[in-house]
């Protein structure tokens, strides 16, 4: 997240620290926040999904409510970083586990599923957060459109593209009355109960 250019007033910058340092010494703290860790045979890693929303991030304005810093901020707490997206099978897999299809259009669900892509160091130069290099993306046809100052990316904004296509939001989140929840990675696999897939779900 270093080298970003976006001008932080004093007072949110302490309330950032200030959270970040409960995350560090409240024991549990960081875990209450996000799903049970589920394994992708595929990958070998482990992801979550966060059980607050958090809100876009763009280099024009500072907003007061959680962005998707602090959601990468929450998922380097546990030793994790917002999920990079390697090819289409792992974007189907989060979908499938973490997304909620509308039933009313299937096309759609009825959530952003924030992922760890942005270009927040340079314009229109997207990279992961990870810092994994970038091997597969799957904009909608119109995106990334930056009509906002966008800088962050969600799986399957609701208004453009087909199921589990992206989209780069901004701060001021237009049209976006959300759920807005973040998916967490890390690396390595640790066994999960198969009952924990169902209940994944019903969290958030």
């Amino acid at each position: 997240m270093k080298g970003y250019a976006i001008v932080r007033s004093r007072p949110v910058m302490l309330m950032r620290a200030l959270v970040l340092m409960l995350l560090a010494v409240v024991p549990g703290l960081s875990q209450a926040q996000i799903s049970p860790w589920v394994s992708n045979p595929s990958t070998g890693n482990l992801y979550a999904i966060t059980t607050g929303q958090y809100w876009g991030v763009d280099k024009c304005r500072v907003i007061n409510t959680p962005t998707v810093l602090d959601a990468e901020a929450l998922a380097v707490s546990v030793g994790a970083h917002l999920v990079t997206v390697n090819d289409a099978a792992e974007n189907a897999w989060i979908i499938a586990t973490f997304g909620h299809p509308n039933n009313g259009n299937p096309s759609n669900l009825d959530e952003n599923l924030w992922i760890g892509f942005h270009d927040l160091n340079v314009e229109g130069t997207f990279e992961w957060f990870s810092g994994e290099p970038v091997t597969y993306t799957h904009w909608a046809s119109t995106e990334p459109a930056n009509d906002q100052c966008e800088d962050v990316t969600a799986i399957d904004h609701p208004s453009v593209g087909a199921l589990g296509e992206w989209n780069d939001l901004g701060a001021r989140m237009l049209g976006e009355p959300g759920p807005h929840f973040a998916v967490l990675e890390m690396p390595g696999a640790v066994p999960v109960a198969p009952a924990t897939w169902g209940r994944i779900k019903n969290l958030y």
